[in-house]
């Protein structure tokens, strides 16, 4: 069967001529170029068709007048020829070069009056004359059988048309496979509580810390401070009107007995009274007629409260209990009874300096000097923890003494103040060090700002520089997860399947998964696609 010809248009392309070929399904195929057809403008396009000949497995013939175009063919590997008049070929064939002249039979080629000539046929064999009487010979039962090809302008719009929508389609395939699925993982670290209690020896002798020896350096604090406050008095002394009535002595004594008002005291439970005066000489009450209806009354005396106050104030008929420095107690035989009510006492206060006072103001100021003391260590980062310090006063001086009826007093107090000093940072520093040191290496230590530091001075030596302290510290241990978590095992996966991927690592305790856009199942098919995030603890972040 002869071989199909394919007449190409000037201004066919590579893509044309592939889309022709593959439409013919006969594998010997011969492509008619004309004259400056686009295929030969540059040696890149007749490369480009004979990949495309290789991959549709043709065995192309170029038959074609164009020199240039030749010689692009053959540099790309095609068998080429030249369209002549059957009796002019043989002529020059004869003539020429009959040895290097292949004939091409009318079985070959689907025009029987059109032969080609082999590779090796020279330019010259071929005048421009005869060039021009072959296409003349050809043309009429060639140009009868070619399609008419359609305008250029329609041509290229369809050829726009149809590109254009494949790309579109490309573009909007790409778009919501690879470009708009997006999935965001937030990966949470499985965290523990950690506590340890550490002792530590600090001494003014050790330039640097060791962790494995758990020992630091630290400084010597000695400072004389002079420091001053106002305080309020604590103290309360009743002022308010005394309270007073009259009462009648009964002594059953059998003998007189002399009541001196400063020396004798007359009481109801926890209130005291006293004479206006001097009783000398209380008559005696035989015991038989004490309580005798018809016994003769003693005669009433004057009594006042002790203190001023409301409680003082006692009604009528009340016994009375006498206490004398000399005769002393005995209220079977010595009291006395209200006869009238014991009133008029009211309460009012009045502030005074105690004991108390003064000893909570010195206090006080010690606490105020330290603490100046520790603002000046701050600059140093240094800290002075209680109980790692002396507080020595040289002096105290009150502007009020003890009773003083006041408010308030000021207070000044010089004090030396001497001991060790530590830094709390390098301390905290030891401590991570030597706690990461035992941690595996699925653990890590959170930030510092997690740290709960508590150190307690256990003893003190300030003349040998030598402070031991036991540190209670707390922090909280997570999981190191890797960053670069393999994506692409994800891709592609429900959010249920990724998750139980990622939680196979025992050091993760939450997954949370977010896809965009919101109607997506499954993770994007691009591993570039997917963000893993580790996140942090609140503080830290």
């Amino acid at each position: 069967m002869p071989a199909p010809a394919i007449y190409l248009n000037v201004e066919d392309d590579v893509k044309s001529i592939t889309l022709r070929l593959r439409a013919t399904p006969e594998p010997e195929v011969v492509l008619v170029v004309p004259k400056q057809a686009f295929l030969f403008s540059d040696p890149i396009n007749v490369k480009l068709l004979k990949k495309q000949v290789d991959i549709l497995g043709k065995n192309l013939l170029i038959v074609s007048l164009d020199e240039q175009g030749k010689t692009y063919a053959r540099a790309a590997g095609f068998r080429v020829a030249t369209p002549v008049a059957k009796k002019r070929v043989q002529e020059n064939v004869s003539e020429s070069a009959p040895k290097q002249v292949e004939q091409v039979s009318p079985k070959n080629v689907t025009n029987p009056r059109v032969l080609v000539t082999t590779h090796n046929l020279e330019a010259k064999s071929v005048h421009k004359a005869d060039a021009t009487l072959v296409t003349e010979s050809i043309s009429p039962e060639k140009l009868h059988e070619k399609k008419q090809p359609q305008p250029s302008g329609a041509r290229r719009l369809k050829i726009f048309a149809v590109s254009f929508l494949l790309i579109a389609l490309v573009l909007v395939v790409a778009l919501v496979e690879l470009v708009l699925p997006k999935a965001t993982i937030a990966i949470y670290p499985k965290q523990d509580s950690l506590e340890r209690d550490i002792e530590m020896s600090l001494s003014t002798h050790i330039d640097t810390p060791d962790p494995s020896r758990l020992v630091a350096p630290a400084k010597l604090v000695e400072k004389t401070k002079t420091v001053s406050s106002t305080f309020a008095s604590s103290g309360k002394k009743e002022v308010g009107s005394k309270a007073r009535g009259k009462v009648v002595i009964y002594n059953l004594t059998g003998q007189p007995i002399n009541l001196k008002k400063g020396t004798t005291v007359l009481s109801v439970g926890n209130k005291n009274y006293y004479f206006d005066e001097d009783q000398a000489l209380v008559k005696n009450i035989p015991p038989n007629q004490a309580n005798s209806p018809n016994a003769p009354l003693p005669v009433p005396v004057t009594i006042e409260a002790a203190t001023g106050g409301e409680d003082a104030n006692v009604p009528a008929g009340v016994r009375l209990e006498i206490t004398n420095q000399i005769f002393g107690s005995r209220p079977q035989v010595l009291y006395a009874k209200s006869v009238t009510p014991i009133e008029g006492g009211s309460s009012r206060f009045i502030s005074q300096v105690t004991d108390t006072d003064l000893a909570n103001a010195q206090s006080q100021l010690i606490s105020q000097a330290v603490a100046e003391v520790r603002s000046d260590l701050q600059n140093d980062n240094q800290v002075l923890l209680d109980k790692a310090y002396t507080a020595t006063v040289q002096e105290f001086t009150p502007d009020r003494v003890t009773g003083t009826e006041s408010p308030n007093f000021e207070a000044t107090l010089k004090v030396n103040i001497t001991g060790l000093a530590i830094d709390q940072e390098m301390l905290l520093s030891l401590i991570r060090t030597r706690i990461i040191s035992g941690l595996p290496n699925t653990k890590q230590l959170q930030s510092t700002q997690r740290d709960i530091l508590n150190p307690q001075v256990k003893s003190l030596d300030v003349a040998n520089g030598i402070l031991a302290i036991t540190v209670h510290y707390q922090t909280l241990v997570e999981g190191v997860i890797e960053t670069s978590v393999p994506t692409q095992e994800l891709v592609g996966k429900t959010k249920e399947a990724a998750s139980a991927i990622l939680l196979k690592n025992p050091e993760i305790a939450r997954v949370d998964i977010v896809l965009a856009p919101s109607w997506q199942t499954r993770l994007p098919r691009l591993a570039r696609q997917i963000t893993i995030q580790v996140v942090k603890s609140e503080k830290d972040s």
